[in-house]
C-alpha cells in the first residue's frame, strides 16, 4: 500500500489503502502497509485488520555501523532457494 495513502485526513486519500486492505482477506493475500509513522495511522491499520507494516513507528534507522554488523550477521546465513525454503543439503 502506498505510504501516502493513510497519511491524508480527507477520507478521498485514504479510500485506496481501504479498497487494498479490504481485498487481501477476498483475494487470499496477506497485506503489508509501509510508512507508518503515527500511532493514528497504526491504530486504522489494525482496525482494517492489516496483515503487517513497516514504519518509523515500528522501528527507526540503524547507524551506518549496526548495518554493517547487521550484513556481516546475514552473510553467515545459508541462501534460501526460489521457494524461500532452506538448503538442508548443504548444512
Amino acid at each position: 500500500m502506498p505510504a501516502a495513502a493513510d497519511r491524508s485526513s480527507r477520507p478521498r486519500r485514504r479510500r485506496p489503502a481501504a479498497w487494498v486492505l479490504a481485498a487481501g482477506p477476498v483475494l487470499h493475500v496477506e497485506t503489508l502497509a509501509e510508512g507508518i509513522e503515527e500511532r493514528a495511522q497504526l491504530r486504522e491499520l489494525q482496525r482494517r485488520r492489516c496483515d503487517s507494516g513497516q514504519g518509523l513507528l515500528c522501528v527507526w534507522p540503524l547507524e551506518p555501523d549496526a548495518v554493517d554488523a547487521l550484513l556481516d550477521l546475514a552473510a553467515t546465513f545459508e541462501p534460501a532457494d526460489e521457494t524461500g525454503a532452506l538448503d538442508h543439503e548443504h548444512a
